[in-house]
């Protein structure tokens, strides 16, 4: 009886593990898309920005990049300092300390 009690520990834990990096990774993932929506909002009307992005940290398609990558991409372009009416959320939220 005891081997099962300490079984069932430990795939009590198990789940719960998978269940903190799932949300981790949610978050991770939501980050990124309001930091590229924050990149597009400021790009022309052909994404400038995002494409610049994409060839500066060769990154084939957006679902590649990370959140630090994006962040410093924001921070070394100054982004933050250009000015957008379609933003519904001030970059602080999004960008954090910078």
């Amino acid at each position: 009886m005891h081997k099962k009690v300490s079984k069932l520990i430990i795939k009590n834990e198990q789940k719960r593990h998978l269940k903190q990096s799932l949300y981790a990774e949610e978050i991770e993932q939501a980050e990124k898309v309001k930091l590229i929506r924050y990149i597009s909002e400021r790009s022309d009307w052909y994404g400038n920005r995002l494409i610049d992005f994409m060839k500066q940290y060769n990154v084939h398609n957006l679902t590649e990049a990370t959140s630090k990558q994006l962040k410093e991409y924001v921070k070394k372009n100054k982004l933050y300092e250009v000015p957008n009416c379609k933003s519904t959320w001030p970059h602080q939220n999004i960008l954090g300390n910078l």
